[in-house]
């Protein structure tokens, strides 16, 4: 039985920091293309959604937040495809020494639908 190759992408894009709504917007115009050319794994950069930020910014809650709330979109979008792709990650259980919630750089991985990690 011969087995078919993985058909993948490898991205490389111009994040915008603090924009995640255009960044998550070049991401679907990305995925829907790479669909429709037999692609079936997908992989963006690091902090892909949020890009890199300086000063304060990283310390608002509510930016935080919003950035998270764009993996659904993302997940949503990984129907019939997987994608992996970098964003903003929260521990609301711990709180570094200046007493900031501790964030992470992390990778997420969406196939079919659903958030796998």
């Amino acid at each position: 039985m011969k087995k078919e190759p993985l058909k993948m992408a490898l991205i490389q894009i111009e994040v915008e920091p603090n924009q995640p709504h255009l960044n998550v917007c070049k991401m679907l115009e990305i995925i829907q293309g790479e669909r429709a050319k037999g692609v079936k794994l997908i992989i963006f950069p690091e902090l892909v959604v949020s890009g890199y930020m300086i000063g304060d910014r990283w310390n608002s809650r509510s930016l935080m937040h919003d950035f998270i709330n764009y993996n659904e979109v993302i997940v949503e979008a990984s129907k019939g495809i997987t994608i992996i792709w970098g964003n903003v990650e929260l521990d609301e259980s711990k709180t570094n020494a200046d007493g900031c919630v501790r964030k992470y750089s992390a990778a997420f991985v969406a196939s079919d639908g659903k958030m796998l990690c």
